[in-house]
């Protein structure tokens, strides 16, 4: 009788054992499985935004412009992305911009800023989740001295540790001489601006 019941023992410590090692084998293969999915969806979001060929295609709409730049400024800010794709990417933001920002401020100044700018965001636990911009109905548009302007609100939702923020931005827009709107500048604004 003893010897039985070492040996049901024996076999309840052996699966046990087994069990606890298939529950680890499956832990750390679950874990590794996820950080690859985010990684590969962070470099398909950042692939997508590189492949957009802005010469042949450029945004049509104030509203399509700001949408393209607040997808970039999400994957710049919110996701790991390789340093040659955070570069093309900024690259990528300064052609959406009108000649007159990019007059006023020096490529290297900018790339020196807004890294600098993206490391705090991330260093504070800050991420941004989402993005809204405002409907078609909701772009002002106006002429002076024969040049084409646009005004819209776009929102940013943003994580900062366990909480969740909401921050609103006026984008003012020009026309170019091609026909393209390009970002004048922005400032803060307030959630009733968006309507």
């Amino acid at each position: 009788m003893k010897k039985k019941k070492n040996i049901a023992v024996t076999w309840i410590v052996m699966f046990v054992l087994v069990a606890a090692i298939v529950g680890v084998f499956f832990f750390l293969s679950k874990r590794k499985n996820s950080e690859n999915y985010e990684s590969e969806s962070a470099q398909t979001e950042a692939a997508k935004l590189l492949e957009k060929d802005l010469e042949l295609s450029y945004p049509a709409t104030p509203r399509e412009v700001v949408k393209f730049y607040c997808r970039i400024v999400k994957c710049l800010y919110s996701q790991e992305v390789k340093e040659e794709q955070s570069g093309q990417l900024e690259d990528k933001l300064r052609l959406l911009y009108d000649k007159e920002f990019l007059e006023e401020t020096p490529f290297d100044e900018y790339k020196m800023l807004l890294q600098a700018e993206i490391t705090e965001f991330k260093e504070g636990q800050r991420s941004i989740t989402s993005y809204q911009v405002a409907s078609a109905k909701n772009v002002d548009t106006w002429t002076d001295d024969e040049q084409e302007y646009a005004r819209l609100v776009a929102s940013f939702t943003y994580k900062e540790k366990t909480q969740f923020f909401k921050v609103y931005e006026e984008f003012a827009l020009r026309r170019d001489d091609s026909g393209k709107w390009k970002i004048l500048g922005w400032r803060l604004a307030e959630e009733e601006d968006m309507q």
